[in-house]
């Protein structure tokens, strides 16, 4: 047979081409010109449709170069829009960044506007202080009335570490405590306060300690005259003005304040005060210079990102020509940008693999979806030209391979029938070799089959394994549920118990707390009484204490009358003593006059003795009154104490009242609850019984369950013994 596919694939080869002679040599064939010409026809078409579809493969192929083409051309637009989103949102961003920095360095020029115009105000206030402007007040007022005065003030407004008054020569009148002064006269703001007659702020200067100052001052003004007697001044620490921005500022920015000279006055780094800003930041050398600067301009010096800004004028403040700089690190502040720059950056990354991912899947898929279809046409094109070659093998050589091939599956059906499915009918041509394949298809399927049944036979008996355990264990918690409800009941009955207990001896409370209620009761109504009396007494004590400040009163009234009568005795000594001399005068003639005039004297030196004599009189009856008012006083304080007193423990028996009914409340409540939980235990005993009977009924269906699965992993072996005869791969 193989000597014969030989011979026959010889003379398909060599007329391989010439199918017009292939067909001649078929001489015994009736219908030689009609198959010539199919012969042809057909040979024609195949070539056609051979030239087709080489023509439509090479179109239709994808290399690994085409896919990174297409990959390219899906991210490349991704990572362009990134690029542009970064690039437009990391100038919004810095936009924002350098915005934000403007606002913040305003907002700081404010904070520092206010705190010098609430200086300047404080100033205007210290110069009009009565002890200062009216002689008056100023000579009844002591010098340590004054100093403490200064002091208070220093403590409470907590703006200033010294406070003095000088005179117009630049002495010390007044100062508070811990401070030194130096020569004020010799300094430029006290020179100003001359000059202008008005209230200046002076440019910084640094003290012998390195410390930064600011000196408010004032003139001191007389009242009548207007004219100017003294100089206040306060002296503004800036270390205050320092803890005010750093209230006010993130601890990552840098501030500095420039004076008018364009010199650091105010730093966090004190080695920088008093030296020019250029130094430090040289693109500040045409804004400094710039009158009138509004706005905040901001820039990169080095490292940083800087906002320069002049303050503006506040209100009735002076132009302080002060100037500001905030500064920040850049990496700090774009780090915002940086952080959009990662995500632009991550986002598009993911969504370029992601676009590059998909093309190469999309084009990977057309690539073998064609090649499939490519290759099955041309498996149809391969099959038509090898049944055009073959119309005519010889019919003798067909014949005896038929007939091995059926002698072969007769051997191959009797290895079926001693089980072995593993066997395979082989046919290479005619109808024995379409049935050989059918053959083998149902053999592969009743082989599929049985290793399909042999796989569930064995799945079921896995799960009857594992559920012979599951229902094992549901027995044996049936059997525990059982007993743990059991152990319920008797808890539940000794609940009974104790709730019977408990509303006995509730019972047995009730009669207890309506005693103390009525006791209590008791007790309240004499403390109302006694709050009454106390309350009769106080106001028996104000009327006492009001009548003695109107002696008080009296008495100022006699002192006042006293004062007079004095002074017209001293003037009537006066008028006595000029009358003496007018008599002197007179000679002979006012002897007379002289005589009377020497009598009023002595009358008057009589009445300044009077005088005296009743001022200490007064006098003590003034001290005496004040020591029964305050005496009195103290009895009106015991009293209202005493009242209070009373008042508290009235509030505090009225506590004890409503407790006592709150407890009688809770009493009956435990009571009823008791009655109601005894209702409530008999039906859970009831439905703990009921939940006994259904555990039971379901311990005896977990049985019935169990019996059931033995019986089906019985079936289940024999079926698996049956199937094991089988031989499939």
């Amino acid at each position: 047979m193989s000597n014969q596919n030989d011979t026959t694939y010889k003379k398909q080869d060599n007329n391989k081409n010439n199918n017009k002679t292939l067909i001649q040599k078929s001489s015994h064939n009736q219908h030689q010109p009609v198959i010539k010409e199919r012969g042809n026809k057909q040979n024609d078409n195949q070539n056609n449709k051979h030239n087709k579809y080489w023509g439509i493969i090479p179109r239709l192929k994808f290399n690994p170069k085409g896919i990174l083409i297409s990959a390219a051309i899906g991210t490349l637009p991704i990572l362009g829009m990134g690029a542009i989103s970064y690039h437009l949102g990391s100038n919004l961003i810095r936009q924002q960044v350098i915005k934000t920095q403007e606002n913040q360095a305003r907002s700081l020029g404010d904070v520092i506007n206010r705190f010098m115009l609430t200086r300047f105000g404080d100033i205007q206030i210290l110069a009009k202080l009565p002890f200062l402007t009216n002689p008056k007040v100023a000579q009844s007022t002591t010098l340590v009335e004054k100093t403490t005065l200064l002091n208070q003030f220093v403590k409470t407004y907590k703006g200033y570490d010294h406070i003095a008054v000088f005179d117009v020569n630049g002495n010390v009148i007044l100062q508070s405590q811990r401070g030194a002064t130096n020569q004020e006269k010799n300094l430029q703001y006290f020179q100003e306060v001359l000059q202008k007659n008005a209230p200046v702020i002076s440019r910084p200067e640094i003290l012998a300690n390195n410390s930064p100052v600011i000196y408010v001052a004032a003139p001191v003004k007389e009242v009548g005259t207007g004219k100017t007697v003294a100089v206040v001044r306060t002296r503004i620490s800036l270390a205050i003005l320092t803890d005010e921005i750093k209230n006010f500022l993130d601890p990552k920015n840098d501030y500095y304040l420039i004076d008018n000279q364009g010199k650091f006055f105010l730093s966090p780094q004190r080695d920088l005060i008093a030296q020019t800003a250029t130094v430090i930041y040289p693109s500040l050398a045409n804004l400094v210079n710039q009158p009138g600067l509004e706005t905040a301009k901001t820039g990169y010096q080095g490292p940083q990102l800087v906002t320069y800004l002049q303050l503006k004028k506040l209100g009735n403040l002076p132009d302080l020509e002060w100037r500001l700089i905030l500064a920040k690190d850049r990496l700090t502040a774009f780090q915002a940008q940086r952080d959009f720059l990662k995500l632009v950056t991550n986002v598009s990354a993911l969504l370029a693999l992601l676009t590059a991912l998909l093309v190469a899947w999309l084009t990977e898929s057309i690539t073998r979806k064609n090649i499939a279809v490519n290759a099955e046409e041309m498996k149809d094109y391969s099959a038509s030209t090898n049944t055009i070659q073959n119309i005519h093998p010889d019919q003798e050589e067909v014949r005896e391979q038929d007939n091995l091939q059926i002698v072969e599956v007769v051997k191959q059906i009797e290895q079926v029938n001693n089980d072995d499915l593993n066997v395979r009918y082989e046919g290479e041509n005619g109808d024995i070799s379409n049935d050989n394949q059918v053959l083998n298809t149902d053999l592969d399927k009743l082989g599929h089959i049985i290793s399909q049944v042999k796989n569930h036979t064995e799945e079921i008996n896995r799960e009857i394994d594992n559920k012979k355990a599951v229902i094992i264990d549901l027995t044996v918690s049936g059997n525990t549920q059982i007993d743990h409800i059991n152990h319920a009941l008797d808890i539940v009955n000794n609940m009974n118990n104790l709730w019977a207990d408990l509303a006995k001896k509730a019972e047995k409370i009730n009669p207890v707390i309506d005693q103390v209620k009525q006791n209590t009761d008791k007790s309240g109504t004499a403390i109302d009484l006694t709050a009454e009396n106390i309350l009769t007494w106080q106001q028996t004590v104000d009327d006492t204490a009001n009548k003695v400040k109107q002696l008080g009163e009296y008495s100022q009234q006699i002192s006042r009358v006293v004062a007079l009568i004095n002074q017209i005795t001293i003037q009537t000594n006066l008028l006595a003593i000029n009358a003496g001399i007018e008599a002197a005068r007179a000679g002979e003639e006012g002897q007379g006059f002289a005589v009377v005039a020497e009598e009023v004297g002595e009358l008057a030196a009589r009445s300044t003795v009077a005088i005296q004599e009743l001022e200490q009189i007064v006098e003590k009856m003034k001290a005496d009154t004040t020591e029964v008012v305050q005496g009195m006083e103290i009895g009106a304080n015991y009293l209202c104490e005493g009242t209070q007193v009373v008042v508290d423990a009235k509030n505090n028996f009225n506590e004890i009242v409503n407790i006592s009914e709150q407890i009688a409340t809770f009493v009956k409540s435990i009571a009823t609850v008791s009655g109601s939980h005894t209702e409530t235990s008999q039906l859970i005993n009831q439905l703990m019984a009921d939940v006994v009977t259904i555990a039971e009924n379901n311990r005896n269906y977990y049985q019935q369950i169990s019996d059931g699965f033995h019986k089906t992993a019985d079936i289940s072996q024999q079926l698996e013994n049956q199937v094991d005869n089988w031989n499939v791969n």
